[in-house]
């Protein structure tokens, strides 16, 4: 769990990445102007709602 590393508690700054690589791959295969591309993003937006809520 991402409570259990201690995020923010030492002197050194931390660093939290996080990659959503299936937009990357629907683009490639659908287009950047297609319906599963447009698909994909409104399904990225809810998951980053919920992830930073």
């Amino acid at each position: 769990m991402l409570v259990k590393e201690g995020l923010g508690q030492g002197n050194m700054t931390d660093f939290l990445s996080v990659s959503f690589s299936s937009n990357d791959y629907v683009i490639h295969v659908f287009g950047p102007s297609s319906q599963g591309a447009e698909h994909n993003l409104v399904r990225l937006d809810s998951t980053l709602a919920e992830f930073f809520k």
